[in-house]
């Protein structure tokens, strides 16, 4: 993320995470049996993970930079009630999985924005691929910073 040149006067916004990981964002509920401290383990293969979510309050969506671990190949929010994705990012990683960056069109920014209530009921989903050869399981915390 960039920071505002020195002199700059900042504005204070708020920022709401979400994940799919308990760990990070939803402590009233049970871990899943992949979900450890360090986040979701992520074995060999490609994996999609899921999971629902609401939101605590109605707001705008205005920016939202995902967080993420090696390995991730995509990262969606979607809008299951009126059946709209609302964000879909996918980073450039190396060949051998290892995370580089988001390109500045995968980072949501509108002034505008899109709205997020409470009544309605979200998804949110990643896509890793694990390559083969290592034995070692990984483990992710992906999330969406929204202001």
């Amino acid at each position: 993320m960039y920071m505002a040149p020195e002199g700059v006067p900042l504005k204070g916004v708020d920022v709401y995470q979400v994940d799919v990981n308990i760990v990070c964002f939803n402590k009233f509920s049970q871990r899943g049996p992949d979900q450890t401290d360090e986040g979701i383990e992520i074995t060999t293969g490609v994996q999609v993970h899921k999971a629902p979510l609401k939101f605590r309050m109605d707001g705008c969506v205005k920016f939202a930079y995902p967080h993420r671990h090696d390995e991730l190949l995509l990262i969606g929010l979607d809008n299951v009630t009126k059946k709209q994705t609302l964000l879909r990012t996918v980073p450039d990683v190396a060949p051998d999985g290892t995370f580089l960056e988001f390109q500045p069109h995968q980072i949501y920014t509108d002034r505008q924005g899109f709205p997020v209530t409470n009544p309605d009921e979200y998804e949110m989903a990643m896509v890793h691929h694990h390559p083969l050869q290592k034995q070692e399981a990984q483990h992710g915390r992906e999330a969406i910073c929204a202001t």
